[in-house]
């Protein structure tokens, strides 16, 4: 049976509609893997909150780089991803859960400043 997954797509720009997220942590090295097997540094990924999504936090892979392209300072960073790219894939070895695996070219910080709201609409807590 084939996985069906595969031929789902994840519409990223639906999900994040202003295209911007929190860059909340330093970039980590990930690795290469090919059949199975590590071969080397795959490049560098971003931990974020996604505030579209509930303030999930996912992190979103860049593959071929392993200089930041954000420097990061201790405190949540306003970024966008060029070419943010999501798939569907399920964990074995968590019972089968499905989860979302994002990618992307390239990152930047966002130049304005965006605020961060929680609470009603209006303003009010």
């Amino acid at each position: 049976m084939a996985n069906i997954l595969k031929l789902v797509k994840v519409n990223m720009e639906e999900m994040v509609k202003d295209g911007t997220v929190l860059l909340i942590d330093k970039p980590r090295i990930f690795e290469k893997y090919e059949d199975g097997v590590k071969v080397g540094v795959g490049g560098l990924t971003y931990p974020c909150l996604f505030q579209d999504l509930d303030f999930e936090k996912m992190s979103v892979k860049i593959a071929g780089t392993i200089k930041p392209q954000v420097d990061y300072d201790d405190e949540p960073i306003p970024v966008t991803f060029q070419r943010l790219e999501g798939k569907l894939w399920q964990d074995y070895k968590n019972g089968g859960e499905v989860k979302l695996s994002l990618t992307a070219k390239g990152v930047a910080p966002v130049e304005e400043k965006t605020r961060l709201r929680i609470g009603k609409e209006d303003g009010k807590a």
